[in-house]
């Protein structure tokens, strides 16, 4: 990449995946402005560069003199924030998650006891039957 204000322009936008007309819809100018700016035939106003500066996070220094970073360090902080803020929720899901099937397992374990002692009041009821000789059976 030339080391210019123009080249980090077109840099930039290229960088965004924007051609020149949606790039300067984005920031409320023409197309024209913005071939001039890349070409290096007119210098970029101080409006403009706020508006790049505000609309894409990019750090005037590296703009204007090609030093550091392209991202301005608000915007790594400001990533960094929502990648937190994203971490927390997920662990706070995961946790409600954990919570639901504990009480899932609960309920279908006292489930479970209740299903076996029927079964097992069944049995005996089945066995008092028995012994009374009194056994009923069905016929297929």
């Amino acid at each position: 990449m030339e080391n210019s204000i123009a080249s980090r322009l077109k840099y930039l936008r290229e960088k965004f995946g924007l051609n020149q007309h949606e790039y300067a819809n984005s920031l409320n100018t023409t197309q024209t402005v913005i071939s001039r700016y890349e070409q290096g035939t007119r210098l970029p106003s101080v409006d403009y560069l706020l508006k790049v500066k505000e609309k894409y996070h990019v750090d005037m220094d590296w703009v204007l003199t090609g030093e550091g970073n392209m991202h301005s360090s608000a915007i790594e902080r400001i990533e960094v924030e929502r990648l937190r803020e994203e971490v927390s929720s997920l662990k706070t899901e995961l946790l409600d998650m954990k919570i639901s099937n504990k009480q899932t397992l609960e309920k279908m374990s006292l489930a479970y006891e209740d299903f076996i002692e029927r079964l097992k009041q069944m049995v005996d009821l089945q066995s008092a039957i028995i012994d009374k000789g009194e056994l009923v059976t069905l016929d297929k």
